[in-house]
Order: structure tokens, then sequence, then C-alpha cells
């Protein structure tokens, strides 16, 4: 085999340069490329979380400032709720409605206690209807938890459990006597609701007479203290009516 010429031998290093230049691409120069551009992506990912939570660190400081306010607004909202309701505490506020508006009442009949708040979330017991409204299911006979046990504990709002009992009234009055009764419950430090609301006009007695249904809520671990009615031993038991004669 004859040997090469000087042009041959520059010939065949220039052609092995390239060669080795194109090797080096694919398998160094692209492969740090691919590299770098996922880096790229995954800095931008990084970068955008970063503007998010910066953000929302901007949010918690302005709530760290409003914090003590809303709370106040929270503690105003759950101390206006009894702990726990008693049959003496709904009977007494039925009959604080009899003598504030001079309604006559003739048959009280006490319901079920109904849970309506659970775990920071609102459950029916009224049996309207909420469209849209995820609704929580709740075993209304389950085993009381600590708080229900413990109704004057204090515990955060989420952890709070709403009681609520609705009785059924029947009774009779002037359409003014009604309406007192109404806006009496209504204008009730102690939150209280009516519903089932029904009434015919009585044209030998002048007076309307029906049924309404009236709700007493409680907040187990609103941190209130139970304290029994005042005024229990003032209530006339007569034959006349449920309660006798009216103490103004």
């Amino acid at each position: 085999m004859s040997s090469l010429t000087a042009g041959q031998k520059q010939l065949i290093l220039v052609g092995a340069g390239v060669l080795l230049l194109i090797i080096s691409f694919f398998l160094i120069f692209q492969r740090n490329m691919d590299k770098a551009s996922t880096l790229e992506q995954e800095t931008a990912k990084l970068n955008k979380e970063i503007d998010r939570l910066t953000a929302l660190q901007v949010q918690v400081n302005e709530m760290q400032v409003d914090a003590p306010g809303q709370q106040s607004v929270v503690n105003e909202f759950t101390y206006k709720f009894p702990c726990r309701i008693t049959e003496e505490s709904e009977l007494y506020n039925v009959y604080r409605m009899k003598v504030k508006s001079g309604i006559t009442i003739s048959s009280i009949a006490p319901g079920e206690h109904q849970t309506f708040i659970m775990n920071g979330k609102y459950i029916p017991f009224d049996g309207r209807n909420y469209e849209g409204v995820s609704i929580p299911v709740v075993d209304q006979a389950a085993e009381p938890n600590s708080v229900e046990q413990d109704p004057q504990s204090r515990v955060p709002m989420n952890e709070m459990v709403g009681k609520t009992v609705g009785y059924d009234l029947q009774i009779s009055g002037t359409q003014k006597q009604i309406f007192k009764a109404i806006n009496w419950v209504a204008d009730n430090d102690s939150p209280m609701s009516i519903t089932n609301l029904s009434f015919s006009f009585d044209s030998s007695t002048g007076l309307l007479s029906g049924t309404m249904r009236v709700y007493f809520h409680a907040l187990n671990g609103n941190g209130v203290t139970y304290e029994d009615p005042v005024d229990v031993d003032d209530f006339d038991i007569g034959t006349s009516s449920i309660f006798g004669a009216l103490k103004k």
C-alpha cells in the first residue's frame, strides 16, 4: 500500500475533526442544551411559585393587621348564643314571648334536638330548600363528642357544634299581638327563629288562631357559662292556659 500524501493526511485529519465535532455536538452539547431547557422550565415554575407565595405573604401581613378586629367580630357573634339549650330556658322564652305580646298559648309540643353546625359547616334543620349548597351528612344519633359533652368549654369556631330544637305552639291573639310575638323572637338577644306559621280567622272571637314553630339555638364550645333563667319561679300555673295569668 502506497503511503498517503501530505494532502490526503491533512484531509483525513480535517474529516476526523469534523466527525469528532459532530459526535461532541450530539453526545455533549445537545444533551447539555436539553438539560438547560429543562432547568429553564423548572426555574420558570419556581419563579412563578415564588411570586405566588410572595403575594400570599402580603395578604397574610394584611390579615394579621385585621385579625384582632375579625376575632372580635367572631367573639361578638358566638357569645350571643347560649352554650346549650335546656327545657327551662326554652319554656322561659316561650313564657316571655307570651307576656310581651299578649298572645294565648294553648299547647306546646317540643321537638327533637338537632345539630345545625358541625366542623364549621351549616346543616339545614328546618326543612327549607337550599339549592346549590353542599349539605354535610351528620348522624344525629351519634355519640356526643368532647365539645358536646362539655358545652361550656371554649374551642375554635370551626370546632363549635350548633344545636337547635323546635317547639310547635298552638296560639291565638289579635293580629297586633301575633306580630308582636314574631318581632319579639326576631329581636331577642338569644338567637331564635320562627317557621311554619299558619293562622286562620275565628269570626266568633275576632282573633287569629293557628300554629308557629319556634327554634332555639345554641353553640356548644363558645365558652359561655350556662345560667338558669332567673324568672322561672315566677311562672303562673293555672287552668285557663298553660302559664296562667300574665305577669307584666
